[in-house]
């Protein structure tokens, strides 16, 4: 019986020192879309400063630092950095992907 005391006691505060990780806390979709989730509150806010070049209805992709920090956006042709703008090499139409050509 104290054994199943001490598991309890164990497990909930192994939980409450557990953080949630913020890597996926920016989402942004074809067409300008976005939403921002804000794990501290547990709101989510519409996030519209996508690059409206960016328009495609799939295979978009958004990374994030630990904290929730955008670093860039795809969408799996162009890649934007967290100012929305292009990066370096990052443009499909100057530097076009070529396949099975070497």
């Amino acid at each position: 019986m104290i054994l199943k005391y001490f598991y309890s006691f164990f497990f909930f505060l192994f939980i409450s020192t557990c953080y949630s990780q913020a890597e996926a806390s920016n989402w942004f979709f074809g067409y300008g879309a976005g939403l921002t989730f804000d794990l501290g509150s547990g709101t989510v806010t519409a996030n519209n400063d996508a690059q409206f070049t960016m328009s495609t209805n799939e295979g978009c992709s958004s990374i994030s630092d630990f904290n929730g920090n955008l670093l860039f956006y795809t969408d799996g042709r162009n890649v934007w950095d967290k100012n929305h703008d292009v990066m370096q090499n990052g443009n499909y139409n100057s530097n076009p992907l070529i396949f099975g050509i070497l």
